[in-house]
């Protein structure tokens, strides 16, 4: 119960800041003054950080157990790590742009991953086990193949 009432409050307190507590990758891509972020909100905003830096170090050791190439992967860490320093959320045009740039890394590694996971999916073939048609369609397929016949007359 607490952490539903502690996430609405963490949502209210977004909402009324512009968006900017979406953070990085978020809807709030963009939203950050020309002074960047400060106080509560850069805690918070590092904290989350640091959480999806967690979170793509453990992603990054599974796919490589895989056999996964994960070279963009270490660019997208880097620049997790990046977003870590206090010191960039001072500067908001240089948060905005690595921001962006974690972003499209990250978009651009999981569209990679997806198609080399994903070839071996397109080139199986999917074939429903037999060429039987249940009983009460029967009637309505012969008509159909029938009526396709009578048009190529």
């Amino acid at each position: 119960g607490q952490q539903g009432q502690q996430g609405q409050q963490g949502q209210q307190g977004g909402e009324g800041q512009g968006g900017r507590m979406a953070g990085p990758g978020g809807g709030g891509r963009g939203a950050y003054g020309p002074r960047g972020v400060s106080g509560d909100d850069a805690r918070q905003l590092r904290s989350e950080v640091r959480q999806r830096l967690e979170d793509a170090q453990a992603l990054r050791q599974q796919l490589a157990r895989d056999g996964q190439d994960v070279a963009q992967l270490d660019e997208v860490i880097q620049g997790l790590r990046s977003l870590g320093n206090e010191g960039i959320w001072g500067d908001g045009e240089n948060l905005r742009r690595l921001q962006e740039q974690v972003v499209d890394n990250l978009k651009q590694y999981e569209f990679g991953l997806r198609r080399n996971v994903l070839v071996g999916e397109r080139e199986r073939l999917f074939l429903s086990g037999t060429d039987e048609v249940p009983e009460g369609f029967r009637e309505l397929v012969e008509e159909y193949y029938r009526s396709l016949s009578r048009d190529r007359q």
